[in-house]
C-alpha cells in the first residue's frame, strides 16, 4: 500500500490540475488591468480594502446610532461598490446594485434596521465572490513569478531557474568535499558558493526592495555561519563544517522556498503562462 504521505501528493497535484482548467476561463482578463504589472497603484487590492473598511464603518456607526457617521462611510461604500462592474465587466452579475441603492435609500431615510439589512445583504455578495475567486485571484497576481528573472553573475546572464539550480551544486559541492576531506576542493567550492550568494541577493534585490527580506536570508546570521563554516574547512573539521552548511542551507534555502516556492509552483501550474 502507498505511505500516505505520496496519496496526499497525489490528491494534490489532481486538485491543482483540475482547478487550473476551470480558473483559466474564470478569471477575466480584465482583472489583470487592476494589479501590478500593469497598475502600478494596485487598484483593485486599495478597493477592495476600503470595501471592507467602509462596511465595517457603516455597521458600527448604525449601532451606535450615528447618521452622519453612517452616512460618511456609506458614501465611499458605494462609489466603491459601484465601481466594480465598472473596472471588471465580465463580473457584473457578482454584485446586485439593488442591494446598493437599497443601502443608498435607507440611508437618506435614517431607517438603521434597514441600514444594517443592506449592509449585510451587500457583505454577502462580497463573500460569494472572494468564495469563487479570492484564492485564484491571490496566486495569479500576488504570488512571485520567477519565470521572467535573469541573473548576472561573472559575466553571464542565465535564467533564473538554471541559476537555482547551479546554487544548489554549488552547495553540494562543498559537502560532497568536505565529507571525502578534500579541502583544497571545499575551500574553492565554498568561494563559488558565496560568489553565486552575492549574485543571489543582488537578483532578489530587484524585487525586495526594504531591506528586511535581504537580512533575512542572506543578513548577519549567513554571513556568520558562511564565516564559521570557512573556519571549519581551514581547520578540517568535518563536524563543525557539516553543521555550519546545514546551518546556510536552512537560513537561506529553506526559508526562502518556505515564503516562495510552494505558492510559485502552483501559480505555475494554474497559469503557465504568465
Amino acid at each position: 500500500m502507498p505511505p500516505r504521505g505520496f496519496l496526499l501528493f497525489l490528491l494534490l497535484g489532481f486538485s491543482v490540475q483540475a482547478l487550473a482548467l476551470e480558473s483559466r476561463a474564470d478569471l477575466p482578463d480584465s482583472l489583470g488591468n487592476w494589479y501590478k504589472p500593469q497598475n502600478k497603484r494596485q487598484v483593485w487590492l486599495h478597493t477592495m480594502f476600503g470595501l471592507r473598511r467602509e462596511l465595517q464603518a457603516v455597521r458600527e456607526y448604525s449601532d451606535q446610532g450615528d447618521l452622519p457617521g453612517v452616512k460618511k462611510w456609506s458614501d465611499k461604500l458605494l462609489k466603491h461598490y459601484r465601481s466594480l462592474a465598472e473596472m471588471v465587466p465580465e463580473w457584473r452579475d457578482e454584485t446586485d446594485l439593488s442591494y446598493a441603492d437599497a443601502l443608498q435609500t435607507s440611508v437618506e431615510r435614517g431607517n438603521f434596521k434597514q441600514i444594517k439589512r443592506a449592509s449585510k445583504q451587500i457583505t454577502q455578495t462580497c463573500r460569494s465572490c472572494h468564495k469563487s475567486y479570492q484564492l485564484l485571484a491571490r496566486l495569479r497576481y500576488r504570488t512571485a513569478n520567477f519565470s521572467p528573472l535573469k541573473v548576472e553573475h561573472e559575466g553571464q546572464t542565465m535564467r533564473f531557474s538554471r541559476f537555482k539550480t547551479e546554487l544548489v551544486r554549488s552547495l553540494n559541492r562543498v559537502k560532497i568535499a568536505t565529507s571525502d576531506q578534500r579541502w583544497a576542493q571545499a575551500d574553492a567550492a565554498l568561494n563559488d558558493l558565496q560568489r553565486r550568494l552575492d549574485s543571489f541577493g543582488q537578483t532578489c534585490s530587484s524585487c525586495h526592495k526594504d531591506k528586511a527580506p535581504h537580512e533575512r536570508i542572506l543578513g548577519a546570521a549567513t554571513a556568520r555561519d558562511m564565516q564559521t563554516l570557512q573556519q571549519a574547512i581551514a581547520s578540517q573539521d568535518i563536524k563543525l563544517s557539516g553543521r555550519s552548511l546545514g546551518a546556510v542551507a536552512v537560513n537561506v534555502c529553506a526559508r526562502c522556498h518556505g515564503v516562495h516556492r510552494s505558492l510559485s509552483e502552483i501559480s505555475t501550474q494554474l497559469f503557465p503562462t504568465r
